[in-house]
């Protein structure tokens, strides 16, 4: 009965520790997401030229939007304990670990192809500079790329 009660206490602070660490993921992207909102909102009251732009303040409110409301439904959904169980397991699976690893490499490979495409569009286009900023941020990917394949190799 002693073992099982520590296997049962064991159980609930690992599930506290899991919900605890994806807290504080879910927490930067609503303060993020709050601070795009409350900013924006700010600013169209403060600065004339802001308020009378109709893109920026709408599309910063809308990212504020897109990082607040997913981040409170996975919240909510964390802490409710027939959810954690099986999430943990699904996140901590070596084939879904695989799997998540191809798919992020094949989105960077997609992602590099769509920017040259871009680049090269932008140049025919007689657009130099954008030309210049899109090259720039292949080459930023690329050094992100050998960034974390070295530190994810060291780590694991």
């Amino acid at each position: 009965m002693n073992e099982e009660n520590t296997n049962i206490n064991n159980e609930t602070s690992d599930n506290k520790a899991y919900i605890d660490n994806k807290k504080r993921y879910l927490i930067i992207f609503v303060a993020i997401g709050l601070f795009l909102i409350v900013v924006t909102n700010i600013g169209t009251l403060f600065i004339p030229k802001f308020a009378a732009d109709d893109f920026w303040p709408e599309i910063l409110n809308i990212w504020g939007l897109i990082l607040i409301v997913p981040s409170l439904v996975e919240f909510y959904l964390k802490i409710r304990p027939e959810w954690n169980k099986r999430n943990r397991i699904v996140e901590y699976d070596e084939r879904n670990i695989l799997i998540r690893g191809k798919a992020a490499y094949a989105t960077y490979v997609l992602s590099v192809v769509l920017l040259a495409i871009i680049g090269t569009v932008l140049i025919y286009l007689d657009y130099i500079f954008p030309a210049y900023l899109v090259t720039a941020l292949m080459f930023v990917e690329f050094l992100a790329l050998l960034f974390f394949t070295k530190y994810y190799g060291t780590k694991l």
